[in-house]
């Protein structure tokens, strides 16, 4: 739309219109006469009435930086998270003067704190300044939880194309404290976890102490070899701490057998430390666990250890 057919739609005396979106639309067409117009001083009678959020976002998807400033002065409007995110979208495009440090000096308005976490894989694809960003605000908001594990997955495979380890080392840590086999399994999927790993050895003590057994059977379950689940089996610190922590579902799978594959009616299978060949004294091992269970009181755990132990031959 030109300035000439705006003046001459005005002069109508039968056209009633109040052009609410001509100055984003102008915006998007890189029409600067009718920029400066629609952003200029305009007469007190003018019919027009100007749709400034509609412009903003506008100018945001096409990464209008010198009429975002000029709307924002002139409305009071706010960038929103999404205009943001449009933002983000033109970081590296091939003209565009939206960097890094433009996006995270506008979007440090309190207004858009509460919805950063969406941002998420679009900083992760992006660069690795820019997700430290959002991240450090995810963290600082307390919105870690609001990340999905396909959030997760997708910013993973985003860092892993970019090469960007320091970014992928945060999504792992996320999938971590989201203690979801999904995202886990994900990461195994794409040899940043192995069974043949020093950093599965650290996963597994972490799940035994903190009793995630979904992980910890997920894990094993990715062993083929009785030399690879004899690797990864949990650490003697790591059991000690289940037990302090009445952890006893994961304690039960470790030395009674996995109830919850087979099913309460049937046989448990066998324990891991039967299927990886382990030469370790199961039953000291048993009678730590329950001195650890019998100082903090946890009788469900003394009660397996008893009956465990009770099934021991007896010059052990």
């Amino acid at each position: 739309m030109s300035i000439d057919l705006i003046d001459r739609l005005l002069a109508h005396p039968n056209f009633r219109c109040r052009f609410n979106h001509v100055l984003g639309s102008a915006i998007v067409a890189g029409n600067k006469e009718v920029i400066d117009m629609m952003l200029g001083p305009l007469p007190k009678d003018t019919p027009i009435r100007t749709f400034y959020r509609y412009a903003l976002r506008q100018a945001a998807l096409v990464g209008d930086l010198d009429n975002i400033k000029k709307i924002m002065i002139i409305s009071r409007e706010e960038l929103t998270v999404y205009d943001i995110g449009s933002l983000i979208d033109r970081v590296g495009v091939y003209g565009s003067l939206v960097t890094d440090d433009v996006v995270m000096e506008l979007a440090k308005s309190k207004s858009i704190e509460s919805q950063i976490y969406t941002l998420f894989t679009k900083a992760a694809s992006k660069s690795t300044a820019l997700f430290r960003f959002v991240m450090e605000r995810i963290s600082s908001n307390d919105l870690l939880h609001k990340i999905n594990i396909v959030d997760i997955n997708t910013a993973f495979e985003a860092c892993v194309n970019r090469g960007d380890n320091e970014s992928l080392e945060q999504v792992v840590q996320l999938a971590r404290t989201a203690c979801s086999t999904s995202a886990l399994n994900h990461l195994f999927d794409y040899g940043h976890y192995s069974v043949d790993d020093n950093k599965s050895l650290q996963l597994m003590d972490w799940a035994c102490e903190n009793g995630k057994l979904d992980i910890m059977r997920m894990i094993h379950q990715r062993c083929t070899t009785p030399t690879q689940l004899q690797r990864l089996l949990p650490s003697m610190k790591a059991i000690h701490c289940a037990s302090d922590n009445n952890h006893h579902k994961l304690l039960s799978y470790l030395f009674e057998g996995d109830v919850d594959v087979d099913g309460p009616t049937n046989p448990r299978s066998q324990t891991v430390f039967q299927r990886a060949e382990s030469m370790i004294n199961i039953t000291m091992l048993i009678r730590v666990v329950r001195l650890h269970s019998c100082a903090n009181g946890h009788l469900r755990i003394i009660d397996m250890c008893d009956r465990l132990l009770a099934q021991q031959p007896i010059n052990q």
